[in-house]
Order: C-alpha cells, then structure tokens, then sequence
C-alpha cells in the first residue's frame, strides 16, 4: 500500500518547471487537455514495453503518437543488440516514507521512458531518487519521439547520479517542509 508514503513524481510535480507553467497559462484549457493527452501517450507506451519485456509480446497502443513512440523503443532495442531487460519494480524507503518505479532495469542500470520534446533536467533528477531508493548508480532516460520513430538515450553513471540523487532529496526536504506547514486560521472578534 501506498498509503503514508510521498510519490516520487508527487514531489517533482510541486516544483513546476517555469517554463512549463508560462505554457499552460498560455494555453489555458487546451494546456491542460494536452497535458493530459501527453499523460495518456506515456501510459500506452509504459504498458506496451513492460508488456514486451515480461512476455516477449507488445502491448498494443492506440493513438499514432503512441505507435510512434513505441517504434522508437523497437529501434533503442535493436541498436542495443536485444538487452535483457527486467520490469521495474516499486521501491519504498521506510525511514522518509518515500516510494517510486522506474520503468525497466537494463543490468543495473535503472531506465526511464519520457515520450517528450526533449529531455528535461527534471528526468534525470527523478531516476536519481529512483537510483537512491535503490541503492544503483547507473541511470539512463530513453526519450521516444512522438512523430519520428526515433529516440534519444542518454546515461548517467557515478557522481552525475549522485548529484541527481542529492538534487531530488534536497527538493524532497524542501516539498515535506512546505506541505508541512499549517497556516493558523485568523478568527474576528464580533
């Protein structure tokens, strides 16, 4: 149960990027109707891949971005002669009640799936907290194009990971600290 344990992505989502915020300002409902579209996608992606690596057979997607997406992991998968891969599982750390799953594991080496524009700093911050709930220190982020069929990867090893790991639980401390806070209500005097 996840109950009395803080997300991984729940502390991340708290410290918005500000470019994506001007973003979804800009775009108001549309933003957030994209937003959730983009959510979608990557959910599709996620369950066709772990699909593939526990059954040897694709999960099926639905939307062209997805099927996209899901060609760009095919060819990751061809030019890395067929790795073996294993489902990422859900980590718990006992002691700051913090829990997060990471996609897939190549070796030991944790891997994360973006279906985006781009890879963001915020990606590899996320697979260091996986890595420190872990206890890796090898990360990669495998971004799938949405158009394309194509991806771009990237790995992370050592002190890169570390200051990831360090990044994300200095942004844990400061995410427990203000959702901690309970402002007094003021009440009148009549």
């Amino acid at each position: 149960s996840l109950e009395g344990y803080t997300r991984v992505s729940e502390v991340l989502a708290f410290f918005a990027e500000p470019n994506l915020v001007d973003w979804m300002v800009k775009k108001g409902a549309d933003g957030k109707k994209l937003a959730r579209q983009a959510m979608k996608i990557g959910t599709e992606v996620d369950l066709a891949v772990k699909a593939f690596i526990t059954t040897g057979e694709y999960g099926k997607v639905k939307s062209q971005e997805a099927k996209s997406c899901l060609e760009g992991f095919k060819q990751w998968y061809a030019d890395h002669n067929k790795p073996s891969l294993r489902v990422g599982q859900r980590l718990f750390n006992e002691e700051s009640k913090l829990t997060g799953e990471p996609d897939f594991y190549w070796g030991d080496r944790i891997i994360d799936i973006k279906c985006a524009r781009e890879i963001r700093p915020k990606y590899h911050v996320q697979t260091g907290a996986y890595a420190w709930l872990d206890k890796k220190n090898a990360t990669g982020i495998l971004r799938l194009h949405k158009h394309l069929q194509d991806y771009e990867y990237v790995e992370r090893d050592g002190e890169q990971v570390k200051e990831d790991a360090d990044c994300f639980l200095n942004l844990f401390d400061a995410f427990t600290h203000l959702t901690s806070l309970v402002l007094p209500v003021e009440r009148g005097h009549n």
